[in-house]
């Protein structure tokens, strides 16, 4: 019995210090060859998780990474409304009126970083990034009374109806230096946050409307050519952590 007892003890004592060396050989941070990938982690929000595209990483060593960001959403819509025309005569009927509109939009940002401090558990890093996008925008009204249509490109409403507000279609260019730190809960788990300068530019394009009777034939066509352009300058922080996992 006594010799059991000190071979159960031996053992203990054996698995425990390999438990400690494992601990004390546990590689924290990024490491030469692997990727990230990134999502956003609010605990106390209406929304946990969320996306502004997909963001990714690869590391060349532990101190310099690539990244990109890459987004694209579509949104088409579809709405119906009603009339009667011809009230109180024999031809009096309902007219349907169909509009579609739709939008969509493209971004790419790559960017570096180089991480300049490295601890136990992370690194702070500090880099630069560019980033261009598109978004795309377009409308169309039918009937099912005559099959006249209006056909915009470039806005997602009709531009000729009176005090209608949309989407415009727009590109957009920016750039920006930043820092963060990430720090690692789990051997390839991270948490981190992340602020910086940036400066954004987008530019709305033109607008062209059709619009064609029940024989096809065109009845408008011109170009609005107006449009707008804004710009920000400024520091940015991003409103959430950074949650992300290399591999």
């Amino acid at each position: 019995m006594k010799k059991a007892s000190i071979f159960v003890a031996a053992l203990l004592l054996a698995t425990a210090g390999v438990q400690a060396q494992e601990q004390e050989t546990t590689t924290y941070g990024p490491q030469a060859g692997s990727f990230g990938v990134e999502l956003n982690f609010t605990p106390f929000g209406n929304s946990v998780f969320s996306t502004q595209g997909i963001k990714v990483r690869y590391f060349f060593n532990e101190r310099m990474a690539i990244r990109g960001t890459i987004d694209f959403t579509a949104s088409p819509r579809t709405d119906l409304s009603y009339s009667v025309i011809n009230q109180g005569t024999a031809d009096e009927r309902e007219v349907e009126y169909k509009s579609k509109s739709s939008t969509g939009s493209f971004a790419i940002a790559p960017g570096f970083e180089y991480h300049f401090a490295s601890f136990k558990r992370g690194s702070a890093y500090a880099g630069a990034e560019v980033g261009f996008g598109v978004q795309t925008a377009s409308y169309k009204l039918t009937n099912d009374y005559n099959d006249a249509s209006t056909t915009v490109k470039g806005a997602n409403y009709d531009v000729t109806g009176s005090g209608a507000t949309g989407n415009r279609a727009s590109t957009s260019f920016g750039a920006g230096l930043f820092t963060g730190v990430d720090f690692y809960v789990f051997k390839n788990l991270y948490v981190g946050a992340e602020l910086g300068l940036r400066f954004t530019t987008t530019t709305e394009g033109k607008v062209t409307v059709k619009t064609t009777d029940n024989l096809g034939d065109t009845l408008l066509e011109e170009t609005i050519d107006d449009h707008a352009r804004s710009s920000s300058f400024g520091f940015f922080c991003e409103p959430s952590f950074r949650l992300g996992w290399t591999f």
